[in-house]
Order: C-alpha cells, then structure tokens, then sequence
C-alpha cells in the first residue's frame, strides 16, 4: 500500500500526517484500535521510510498541553525536540521512529489473546503478511489469446 499526496524534496504543506494516515488505515483493514494517548508526526515514504518534518516544537507543545503522554516523531527531529523546556519534554515520552513499522507498533493495541493463542503471526513471519501479490483480476486482465500471449 503507498499513500502518494506528496512530491518528495519539495517544500509542501501537510504531508506530516503521513504516518497517520497509514497506522490509521491498518488500525481499520487488521480491526485493530489506536492509542488514545498518543500522537503522531511524520512524512513517509514509498520506502518505508519516515522523513523529518517542521514545526516539531509547536507539535509537541500542543501535545503536550492535549495531555498526551507519548508522541511518535521521525528519529531526525530527534534533536529539536530536545531543546524544548524540561517542563514539556518531562510531560511527554517522545519516541522517534525511523520506518512506519515502528509507529505502527508503537500506536496499535494488539490483544493480549494474539500473542498467547497460535493465531499469532510470528516476527519473522510478519514481513511476509506485509507483502502480497497483486490479485490478477479487474478491469485490466484478459485472459490469454494463446500459449505465446504474456
């Protein structure tokens, strides 16, 4: 899956709502909710990457006066945020990610009767349950004309 609403390496508005959009959009495909004392920051990427984005400072201000307890950044805004007053940063636990699977797993709740019951998915196995072949069907496959037809 790839949320393109943006052209990377040119100053834009909004894109920071990427990793958002993304642990929203498998909150709802895996029924899966969302931590309700979290927030989130941070443009993406097709390759699951997640870039740094402005305005870290005010974010977490604003999280921070929401009552928030944790905040998911890209790990490049790292150091910005620590510059802000003690006062702010004691208040929050700030969690800098590097792809989106690490917000992700930061941001869903997955039911204790998952990891106890053979249901499941395994680590290793997870990469795999994120990578999946297009279904071969829909308005642009045909069937084949003859054995030599791709």
């Amino acid at each position: 899956m790839a949320i393109l609403a943006t052209f990377m390496g040119v100053p834009k508005e909004g894109p920071s709502a990427g990793i958002a959009l993304v642990v929203g959009i498998i909150s709802a495909l895996k029924g899966l909710p969302v931590r309700n004392d979290l927030a989130m920051t941070g443009e993406i990427t097709i390759l699951d990457k997640v870039l740094p984005v402005g305005g870290i400072q005010q974010k977490l201000q604003a999280a921070c006066e929401a009552g928030v307890k944790e905040v998911v950044i890209p790990n490049d805004n790292l150091t910005e945020a620590q510059t802000l007053p003690a006062a702010i940063t004691q208040k929050l636990e700030i969690t800098p990610v590097q792809v989106v699977d690490e917000a992700i797993k930061a941001a869903l709740i997955v039911p204790k009767a998952w990891k106890e019951e053979s249901r499941y998915v395994p680590e290793e196995a997870r990469a795999k349950a994120y990578s999946f072949d297009p279904p071969h069907y829909g308005p642009w496959h045909r069937e084949p004309l003859g054995p030599c037809d791709p």
